[in-house]
């Protein structure tokens, strides 16, 4: 009878040892990557390794966004809550997940978040990937979510009802590289909006409703894509600086004095060639004549 018992102890005991939460989640555990794509889910799992890396959570029915147990997971680098129903962030949940370097929030309801509370959403001390595409984020909404990003090196609006870009609106994001503002309905960007961007190499202000740029300053920039806007006048600032700019893009303008007048804004401060793209033809433009 005691052999019995300890047998049953020991079996008992093992099980209790080798027994994992994460094998009850519906999410798919390959090492330290779990996978929780269209799983019907409504919050954020709980029983998964706290070490867990990489958390995709794309394509379920999220709707609020909680400090629990998201925080739980400090070893998160990349976080993926695109094409879910969002509509409430926690207010400082980021700020204790130090790893955290990717977010993708794209395609949910954050308008909903803008109109309620502006207070922002706290720091995200080591974002480097923020999408924030396909939220209809209008003209002011932004800021809730760019307040406190130090590091941040590339940004996504594209896909909302931006009109106007705001003198604030990147006081918080000094670091972007790389900033995709396409597919808005930008038609007025004011003076200094892109001063604080001193690291920018690409910006796309594509297929927005833009007929003026005014006093350009972004001496850093290598690409800049203006296609499916009416551009009628390009300024620049003055400066003994140079021009790092070599692509710019207008296909779809039908005003080829754009041409001309970028041209001749442009020859005196910049050094080197510069390619502009203009209905689908390459045009050369060399800036040393």
């Amino acid at each position: 009878m005691r052999l019995y018992l300890l047998l049953f102890l020991a079996v008992v005991n093992g099980g209790i040892s080798t027994y994992r939460p994460w094998e009850d989640s519906p999410c798919q555990m390959v090492n330290m990557e779990a996978f929780c794509q269209n799983k019907g889910l409504h919050q954020v799992p709980w029983a998964l390794p706290p070490k867990t890396e990489r958390l995709y959570l794309s394509k379920n029915q999220l709707q609020n966004l909680t400090s629990i147990p998201l925080t739980y997971y400090t070893m998160t680098k990349d976080l993926d809550l695109s094409s879910n129903q969002i509509s409430f962030i926690q207010p400082g949940i980021f700020r204790d997940m130090k790893k955290l370097q990717f977010i993708n929030l794209s395609e949910n309801f954050l308008d909903r978040l803008a109109r309620l509370n502006d207070t922002g959403i706290g720091p995200l001390p080591n974002a480097k990937f923020l999408d924030l595409s396909s939220n209809s984020l209008q003209s002011g909404m932004a800021e809730y979510f760019l307040q406190d990003a130090p590091l941040l090196e590339h940004l996504s609006l594209s896909g909302n009802s931006i009109m106007m870009i705001s003198q604030k609106l990147f006081l918080g994001t000094p670091a972007l590289v790389q900033l995709d503002l396409h597919n808005n309905v930008i038609m007025d960007i004011e003076e200094g909006a892109f001063e604080h961007l001193t690291q920018l190499l690409n910006l796309d202000l594509s297929m927005n409703s833009i007929t003026c740029i005014s006093d350009f300053s972004l001496r850093t920039l290598q690409t800049l894509d203006l296609s499916q806007n009416s551009i009628e006048t390009f300024h620049t600032t003055e400066s003994k600086d140079e021009f790092k700019l070599s692509q710019i893009d207008l296909m779809f303008h039908q005003q080829s004095s754009t041409i001309v007048w970028l041209r001749c804004q442009l020859r005196d401060y910049s050094v080197g060639t510069m390619y502009i793209y203009l209905t689908k033809v390459l045009v050369y433009i060399g800036l040393q004549e």
